[in-house]
């Protein structure tokens, strides 16, 4: 590899958002063949992630996120009422407010 498509590479990566891996994540995902209810799933939970971070104004650009932004979110999710609602699999009568 030559030192300009190096020096591109490494610029992409400094730029990919987590919208860009998502993206691909879920398309890997079909290549392998997986069920539309997991691609489905996976993609939910990957772009509430992506709305979370969105909200509090956080870059979404891969190199700045970390381990506590994930934390963060697993806090919120927690400390949620209705955890199940929205969920593709959970009839809506089975949500519990």
């Amino acid at each position: 590899m030559d030192t300009k498509s190096t020096g591109r590479a490494a610029k992409e990566k400094k730029m990919t958002t987590l919208t860009i891996l998502t993206d691909y994540y879920l398309a890997d995902l079909s290549l392998k063949n997986r069920s539309r209810d997991t691609i489905a799933c996976n993609g939910g939970w990957l772009r509430r992630f992506d709305q979370f971070l969105q909200a509090r104004g956080h870059s979404r650009v891969l190199k700045d996120l970390s381990a506590e932004d994930a934390q963060a979110y697993v806090v919120d999710l927690q400390a949620r009422d209705a955890r199940w609602k929205g969920h593709p699999v959970i009839p809506p009568q089975a949500v519990h407010p």
